[in-house]
């Protein structure tokens, strides 16, 4: 006798799994995912011979379109490594420790906690975010940053704690499309969603910039 998936009856077992368990074992493959990605990425880059001169000529492009001051530390939603040179660290860890989670915000599974970036940032000892930035009285400039809810944690953390003077959102256009329009609906709803402020009495007080990188 067969079901109708075409599976032998006696080939298929059912088996009850507890909640933990479960949470346990979707963290494994989690864990086996990002061990994959890191390779893939490490091999991305070695691959890419110019990825760090790049990545300096756009940093360059963004401070002197923005604050021109060159004292500064960098924040990155990204893997990769940055030159010797710059003060920066990985939210998400870097190529031999990445993380892969959800928010906080959006958690409503308390046994799924454990798949919350700031718990999973604990358990790997990446380094506090505040002890990196000492001082509250910074300006802010954002690039290449989706503002997915994913990450509203930290968006709301760097903006309520180390962004004192002004938050600069810098977009560059690509595939022959202006970007401005859509840019400014993403900053908008970011600025409703953390409720700091109205978004044009804002720009009209030079608080928010928006700043298209070339």
């Amino acid at each position: 006798m067969y079901l109708n998936s075409g599976f032998p009856t006696g080939m298929i077992k059912t088996v009850q799994v507890s909640n933990d368990d479960f949470h346990r074992k979707l963290l494994l493959e989690l864990n086996n995912f990002e061990r994959r990605f890191s390779n893939y990425m490490e091999e991305e880059l070695m691959r890419n011979t110019d990825y760090q001169m790049n990545q300096s000529h756009l940093i360059n492009k963004l401070v002197k379109s923005t604050t021109n001051d060159y004292e500064y530390s960098i924040l990155t939603f990204n893997y990769t490594p940055y030159n010797s040179e710059y003060k920066y660290i990985n939210i998400h860890g870097d190529l031999k420790s990445l993380i892969f989670g959800i928010s906080n915000n959006n958690n409503k599974n308390n046994l799924a906690h454990i798949f919350t970036k700031s718990y999973r940032r604990m358990e790997k000892e990446l380094p506090i975010l505040a002890d990196f930035v000492s001082s509250k009285e910074n300006t802010v400039v954002f690039y290449g940053v989706s503002f997915n809810n994913l990450d509203i944690d930290y968006y709301r953390m760097i903006i309520e704690q180390f962004g004192y003077d002004r938050l600069y959102f810098c977009y560059s256009d690509y595939g022959e499309t202006n970007r401005k329009s859509e840019h400014e609906n993403v900053i908008k709803k970011l600025v409703e969603q953390l409720s700091i402020g109205d978004f044009y009495n804002l720009r009209e007080k030079g608080k928010i910039r928006i700043i298209k990188i070339n």
